[in-house]
């Protein structure tokens, strides 16, 4: 199965979520209160979809995103709710933990973390999205007509899979200023997995091709090819 068709289905409610957003919460996810068509929401939602899918890891929560675009010096970093909004919309990918302290004393922020799930809880998300879907009165009209929804895996019923699914389609020139927003949080992950930073020249413009294994196990070895 196409474990990036998976990773790029989207919840068309994600308002289900309602889990509390403020640091006394416990994380989880949350989609009820979040402006989705907020232009600043919009692009960290998608830069925050671009760490995962293209560089296998999750940017850290509460960390300064550099302006550009929509993002301004009054809102450049990556909130509580913006992760748990992603969550809300992409429930299959992830969800917001409360670690035991803060990784930052001085912040409350840096308590909260992205946890990537299992194959197996993936589905079971994607299971309950599918569910809740079909008994929507507009549910004609929000899943796909797949012929993989006719067969089963191992036993598995995958119904999920009329789920739509879909890519971001931005401009290279959009993509390019939405990694340079994140710049620093892709810069870490691309050290995590091997790079050195000093290999970093012009980031967002030019890099290697290079194929490197995934630190997210349920992604393995991913293709990297930078521009």
């Amino acid at each position: 199965m196409n474990t990036n068709r998976l990773n790029d289905i989207v919840n068309p409610y994600p308002e289900r979520y309602a889990d509390n957003t403020g640091f006394d919460g416990s994380g989880g996810r949350s989609g009820i209160t979040y402006d989705y068509d907020n232009e600043r929401n919009k692009w960290v939602i998608e830069g925050i979809h671009d760490s995962f899918i293209n560089y296998g890891a999750f940017p850290e929560i509460g960390t300064v995103i550099n302006s550009g675009g929509p993002i301004t010096d009054n809102d450049n970093s990556i909130t509580l709710e913006d992760a748990m909004a992603y969550t809300a919309i992409y429930p299959q990918n992830a969800t917001v933990i409360k670690l035991e302290q803060p990784k930052n004393l001085s912040e409350a922020i840096t308590q909260f973390d992205f946890s990537p799930l299992s194959r197996a809880s993936m589905i079971t998300e994607l299971q309950q999205v599918y569910q809740f879907v079909t008994q929507s009165p507009s549910a004609n009209s929000l899943l796909t007509v797949s012929e993989l929804a006719l067969y089963k895996e191992d036993s598995e019923e995958l119904n999920y899979l009329r789920l739509p699914a879909i890519k971001y389609q931005s401009s290279q020139n959009r993509t390019i200023k939405i990694r340079k927003s994140f710049e620093s949080n892709i810069s870490t992950i691309l050290s995590i997995i091997g790079f050195s930073a000093t290999s970093i020249n012009g980031f967002g413009f030019s890099y290697p091709t290079s194929t490197k294994r995934c630190p997210n196990p349920a992604i393995g070895t991913i293709t990297f090819i930078f521009y």
